[in-house]
């Protein structure tokens, strides 16, 4: 990266902070093929005995869940999802520069107030259009490039009587991030599942 840019903020994650809850560990587990025991006590996620990952701990692991419905089919949603056309409308700008297929980098690039805005990762699991998942690292001052500080963002497409039902789980076992308050959200509290649902329902019609 050239002089003067500057890595992403922290705006520039999707999901809310669903801290711990045993529902979101075992989609985050089915979703990228890990093995999860049943947990000894809800809510910490003790018992845990998969790593994510680079390696990753996840018993250190917050896993935070976004949920939406889309009046669209699966393969609309996945378009919207991958495409980076599509992608630039609804996150932030970002352009996206990726070849879909495990193991290939993944970078979002972004302007904002003339600065240059960047993270990457690498594509965990691509199986359409019914799962997505690919590790990203959002630099700070704080921390180093390095395995232990990538989360991984995890897209669950399923049918829903005609649309499709989206689920996004982000796992982050960056410092402070078992910190946060508990939440989950929808369209109605973020704004950006709400541009991802506006623009995939003007795609089918």
């Amino acid at each position: 990266m050239g002089s003067g840019s500057t890595r992403i903020p922290s705006c520039c994650q999707l999901s809310g902070t669903a801290r711990h809850s045993r529902s979101a560990c075992g989609d985050v587990a089915t979703g990228l093929g890990l093995h999860l025991d049943a947990p000894r006590k809800f809510g910490d996620c003790d018992g845990l005995s998969a790593s994510g990952p680079h390696g990753v701990d996840l018993r250190l692991v917050r896993v935070s869940r976004s949920s939406i419905r889309i009046a669209a089919p699966r393969e609309t949603v996945w378009s919207v999802l991958t495409e980076p056309a599509y992608v630039k409308q609804w996150q932030y700008g970002s352009d996206l520069q990726v070849v879909w297929s495990v193991g290939s980098p993944i970078r979002f690039t972004s302007e904002w107030q003339g600065q240059t805005f960047e993270q990457w990762g690498t594509v965990v699991l691509v199986d359409t259009p019914n799962r997505l998942a690919y590790s990203l690292f959002a630099p700070r001052p704080d921390l180093e490039d390095k395995p232990e500080n990538y989360f991984t963002m995890t897209y669950i497409l399923d049918d829903d009587d005609g649309a499709t039902s989206l689920t996004i789980l982000q796992e982050d076992p960056r410092p402070g991030a078992q910190d946060a308050e508990d939440t989950e959200d929808t369209e109605d509290d973020n704004p950006v599942l709400a541009a991802l649902k506006t623009l995939a329902e003007s795609v089918v019609t």
